[in-house]
């Protein structure tokens, strides 16, 4: 059980893009990353005051989850709404992000069991990581959900606004052309796969 712990996030990790895809196609990309904010902070939270390994294996399993569900939607959600010349630096640095919060992570858990009894220090690791789900789930209600997905749903005026919003009218007409077209093209079930 106590092996199981380093794996049970990585187990939720795995599972999430199963259901990210879903849910992005369903809810849309910024509801899906508000759903994987509140994933991210209930399994904070029970992580940090669980009293037995089940509790704990399951949260962090319930937190892995939600980091596959933004391993699906973040991308996602930055390729539908930016425009062309900024898609490769986006992409890059949320790749960055990734990095440099692992970094970031074991530094802190290291600092927090330096100064900390090692009897709490722990739960203040996982505690911790509710600061930056606050930040990240405040920041996703001042974005507009993804123009793709409004288009997708036959709501164009939206997916206009947010485009025009972007980089203006020119860039939002181009785009909703392209997005028509692709709609148009896209056929298929999951059968065929």
């Amino acid at each position: 059980l106590f092996g199981f712990t380093t794996a049970s996030a990585g187990l939720g990790c795995i599972i999430g893009p199963f259901f990210g895809a879903w849910f992005c196609d369903r809810i849309g990309r910024r509801n899906t990353l508000i759903v994987a904010c509140v994933l991210l902070a209930i399994g904070s939270l029970f992580t940090a005051i669980p009293n037995d390994m089940i509790t704990f294996n399951v949260f962090r399993i319930v937190g892995g989850i939600g980091v596959g569900l933004c391993s699906i939607a973040s991308p996602m959600y930055t390729n539908e709404i930016a425009p062309a010349r900024w898609r490769g630096g986006l992409g890059f640095m949320y790749q960055l992000a990734i990095v440099v919060g692992s970094v970031l992570a074991a530094a802190a858990a290291w600092l927090l069991a330096e100064w900390l009894p090692s009897s709490v220090s722990w739960r203040w690791m996982f505690a911790s990581e509710l600061i930056f789900v606050a930040i990240f789930a405040v920041l996703l209600f001042l974005v507009p959900e993804s123009p793709r997905w409004l288009a997708e749903r036959g709501r164009d005026a939206e997916a206009q606004r947010v485009f025009t919003r972007i980089d203006g009218p020119d860039f939002a007409a181009a785009e909703m052309v392209e997005i028509r077209q692709s709609l148009a093209g896209e056929v298929g079930s999951f059968s065929e796969l």
